[in-house]
């Protein structure tokens, strides 16, 4: 099985020794042309071979020509009007700038150049440029794989708890101790502490700069603290957990209602007791001005009564109940009936007085 080459992007060209045998010994001007046409990425079939073998016919004319690298790229591209050719695209203008080489084509009948490849040096090295697509897909690459590598240190600090839910810090997280420290002695100078001595508080922050931490101080006053205990307050003040409580499987948790159907729901239940309320008091209204009538039809009925009143009558009968329809009525009487008239009875065997006989 022959070997596999080395794809071209992968490797480079370096011969030192091939640079003692042209001009000048180093990479300039008159020898980086005749030094990468004896790399691989050099092209035998290109039209700087035909050029080159057409001037060493010529012998001593055409010597001028190899000699000046300008004046070569200047023949090939008027002898040549079509074909691929290698020219250098750039110069360093300074030390340590690389040169840079392309391949060039030319079609027949067309202005238009189209660049094959791409070529520069490092030193006495020549590389191959990579491709658009390759530096794409290289970034490409590096990305997805740091995301990969964030995504999973992101899920070893993820915590959950039913109470606190998804966080990135533990529940028993604890500030560093340095940090409280430093909270708690710029509180010093405040006007609440102006009472303490002063040089008695700075000896005792200075003595134990360490020691001030949640477990010694516990009633420490924490801004952050308190400044997200109001906002919390505005944002969920009006919410409780008995009104919408949550359904489902530890890390799946769902409300069973809408903020919107709580609110709704709320609204409704202030109505109705609103309406419970003033039916109530309008109740109580409404006996209290029914009473005063019924007392007054009492009084009437007794007063007819004793009018009819005979010494061999019988008694009087009671006044008949109000009625039930009279009573949800405010003063009302029309549905009451109107008290009979009792009929007097007449004396039976009522004799005249007479005067007594003399015995």
């Amino acid at each position: 099985m022959p070997p596999q080459l080395q794809p071209l992007d992968e490797s480079e060209y370096d011969e030192p020794a091939a640079l003692r045998g042209l001009p000048g010994g180093t990479l300039n001007s008159e020898s980086i042309l005749w030094y990468f046409m004896g790399s691989p990425f050099f092209d035998a079939s290109s039209n700087n071979v035909a050029l080159f073998n057409h001037l060493r016919q010529l012998g001593p004319a055409g010597q001028p020509t190899l000699d000046s690298r300008h004046a070569f790229e200047e023949a090939l591209l008027s002898k040549y009007n079509h074909g691929s050719y290698f020219v250098v695209a750039s110069e360093p203008k300074r030390e340590g700038e690389p040169w840079v080489i392309q391949r060039q084509r030319k079609d027949q009948g067309s202005a238009e150049i189209v660049v094959e490849g791409t070529w520069y040096t490092q030193g006495t090295k020549i590389l191959m440029a990579p491709s658009l697509l390759d530096v794409l897909q290289l970034r490409l690459l590096s990305v997805s794989t740091q995301l990969q590598d964030f995504f999973e240190l992101s899920k070893n600090l993820s915590h959950f708890s039913p109470a606190m839910g998804h966080t990135y810090l533990p529940p028993s997280y604890e500030p560093p101790k340095a940090a409280t420290a430093s909270r708690a002695g710029s509180r010093i100078g405040s006007p609440a502490l102006a009472a303490i001595d002063a040089p008695a508080a700075a000896s005792q922050t200075q003595s134990q700069p360490q020691t001030l931490d949640a477990e010694t101080n516990p009633t420490e006053f924490s801004d952050p603290f308190f400044f997200q205990s109001l906002a919390l307050t505005n944002a969920f003040g009006n919410e409780y957990m008995d009104e919408n409580p949550l359904q489902g499987e530890p890390g799946s948790f769902v409300f069973a209602n809408t903020l919107a159907h709580v609110d709704a729901r709320n609204k409704a239940q202030q109505q109705q007791q609103q309406q419970q309320q003033q039916q109530a008091a309008q109740a109580a209204s409404g006996a209290s001005t029914t009473t005063p009538a019924a007392g007054n039809i009492k009084a009437e009925t007794q007063s007819v009564n004793s009018i009819a009143a005979t010494p061999k009558a019988a008694a009087a009968p009671a006044p008949a109940p109000a009625a039930p329809e009279a009573q949800s009525r405010k003063a009302s009487t029309a549905s009451l009936p109107k008290p009979g008239k009792e009929k007097r009875r007449k004396s039976k065997g009522l004799t005249s007085p007479t005067t007594p006989a003399a015995p």
